[in-house]
């Protein structure tokens, strides 16, 4: 236990001084499938690189030198040993563009196709503690990692639908006072500008929220609805923006209350 408390505490405190800064990298090498690839941020995050999609971005299984403080209810499928790390899975899969692994990420070595498979499978499967010291680890490193592989998707977005028309929503005065419940409910992660639920991202931004919705809602009606109630309904567009959204509220609820469905 005193050891899971002094590398929690190295850990923040590497966090807190790093500030989310991303370095770039001065040995541009192209990606490839199986590579292993150094985010580099402080504390460095890592990414097993499974391949690319269509919609150009590169998939891949989240790692972390962090091992003692990654537990999970499921054993570690293995480890991966560099020249400077021994890094394990986390249960978070990262899509990153080729552009930012090239600026931002170095090549630190490559696997093989079973342990991607034994990686991607505990990925997908194992469960962070939902309380205790290594339960904390877990709601500051999972979203630090994925804020960098969400703002990667919606770059992709943006670029995809440049000039394609963008709804614009008014909320009505009951959903505002749904969302100023909000104020009241405690979360246990910090405040993101990013959010994502089941079939949508989102992004928070002065009193706006760009909800970003997938492919394969293009062409179809739409329902969007916050704690039941109504919000938009008609053609899915790739991005929908919420206007007037009330400031000064952690919107973490969200990602459990607001629902799109197909009509």
């Amino acid at each position: 236990m005193r050891l899971v408390e002094e590398l929690m505490s190295a850990y923040k405190t590497m966090v807190e001084e790093g500030k989310g800064v991303l370095g770039k990298t001065e040995e541009r090498k192209t990606p490839e499938r199986y590579q292993i690839r150094k985010i580099l941020i402080d504390p460095p995050g890592y990414v097993l690189l499974i391949e690319k999609g269509r919609d150009g971005l590169w998939r891949g299984v989240a790692l972390t030198e962090w091992v003692e403080l990654a537990r999970t209810d499921t054993p570690f499928p293995g480890y991966i040993v560099t020249k400077t790390e021994t890094l394990v899975p986390l249960p978070s899969i990262l899509y990153l563009s080729e552009e930012f692994i090239l600026n931002y990420t170095t090549l630190v070595g490559s696997v093989g196709e079973d342990v991607v498979r034994r990686f991607l499978e505990y990925a997908e499967k194992a469960n962070p503690p939902k309380e205790g010291p290594l339960s904390e680890f877990f709601k500051e490193e999972i979203p630090r990692l994925e804020a960098i592989s969400l703002g990667e998707i919606i770059s992709s977005v943006d670029r995809e639908e440049l000039g394609t028309l963008i709804v614009t929503v008014a909320l009505t005065s009951k959903v505002i006072e749904i969302l100023k419940s909000y104020r009241k409910v405690p979360s246990a992660k910090a405040p993101s500008e990013y959010l994502r639920g089941r079939n949508w991202l989102g992004v928070l931004k002065e009193g706006k929220l760009r909800l970003y919705l997938p492919k394969s809602a293009l062409g179809k009606n739409v329902r969007v609805k916050v704690s039941g109630e109504t919000v938009y309904e008609g053609p899915a567009r790739a991005v929908l923006v919420l206007e007037n959204m009330p400031e000064g509220i952690d919107y973490t609820p969200l990602e459990r209350d607001l629902e799109v469905e197909y009509v």
